[in-house]
């Protein structure tokens, strides 16, 4: 079994300037549902501090394991963009062909949160 040595840098304390999670104020969020043929899809978007869309989960209904999957990693594809400059625009532009998917869903409840007056934490 390989350990680590001790100047590598899995043995190092963590430098991140965060505070603890709990320490922090709650962000603003809203979840929209979006209806499909049969299910619904759960999608909770999250604006931080200069009320800017940064973070996107996804929860449908009656999902497969694989349809999970995707949404996890959807979403935190989707979050990654946004906190990098994605504009959230073009993200719809890219989920909108997918029609009649969950895909589709996200697209349409992004187009709500950019519609909706931003939320208070």
């Amino acid at each position: 079994m390989n350990t680590p040595d001790a100047d590598s840098p899995l043995n190092q304390p963590d430098e991140t300037d965060a505070e603890p999670w709990e320490n922090q104020e709650p962000r603003p969020a809203r979840t929209h549902k979006v209806s499909l043929k049969d299910r619904a899809v759960y999608v909770t978007c999250l604006r931080g501090e200069t009320n800017a869309l940064e973070e996107v989960f996804i929860n449908i209904g009656r999902a497969t394991p694989e349809e999970r999957v995707a949404a996890d990693i959807i979403g935190r594809l989707l979050s990654t963009s946004l906190t990098n400059g994605a504009p959230v625009t073009d993200l719809i532009q890219h989920l909108t062909p997918h029609a009649d998917t969950p895909w589709e869903a996200v697209a349409r409840a992004l187009l709500l949160e950019l519609d909706a007056t931003p939320p208070q934490p």
